[in-house]
């Protein structure tokens, strides 16, 4: 499966990476998105 995921709006989802966007650090918000979005994976790969 692959999921498509329009980063740039997700991270404002997330209080945390919200922040760094409003710091204009956006490389560090991206990298925050991509190791969530890691995890989820490694998630999904365990519950089949």
């Amino acid at each position: 499966m692959i999921l498509v995921v329009d980063g740039f709006n997700l991270i404002y989802k997330f209080p945390e990476m919200e922040i760094l966007m409003y710091e204009n650090k956006l490389n560090n918000a991206r990298n925050a998105l991509l190791k969530k979005l890691i995890l989820y994976k490694k998630k999904r790969k365990q519950d089949k």
